[in-house]
């Protein structure tokens, strides 16, 4: 199947944006409900991509990025602010932190 350049463009786009976003094909494609393989030929250029679908994945990828983002942005505030890191900054004479339990 020959494809044109409009959609090896497209397909590259799609898997750098997925991949440098962290997302894994699972995940895409469980979040837009649709299959891993339909992903995986979108991002393989076998499939072609409209523009309604490129608008979805591209909205859902950066969805799932900054809830991604905000659930580790939690974790390092929790973990920082946890009382054994507290007391071993304060064993290495580091000053308490702001919100310090």
């Amino acid at each position: 199947m020959s494809v044109d350049n409009k959609t090896t463009d497209a397909s590259t786009n799609l898997k750098k944006l997925r991949q440098e976003s962290r997302i894994s094909v699972r995940e895409l494609a469980a979040a837009c409900e649709v299959s891993k393989s339909y992903i995986s030929a979108l991002e393989n250029g076998t499939r072609a991509l409209s523009d309604e679908l490129a608008e979805t994945i591209t909205t859902t990828i950066g969805r799932l990025a900054r809830h991604r983002e905000s659930a580790v942005r939690h974790a390092v505030a929790t973990a920082f602010h946890s009382p054994k890191l507290r007391a071993l900054r304060l064993s290495h004479g580091f000053a308490a932190a702001e919100g310090d339990r």
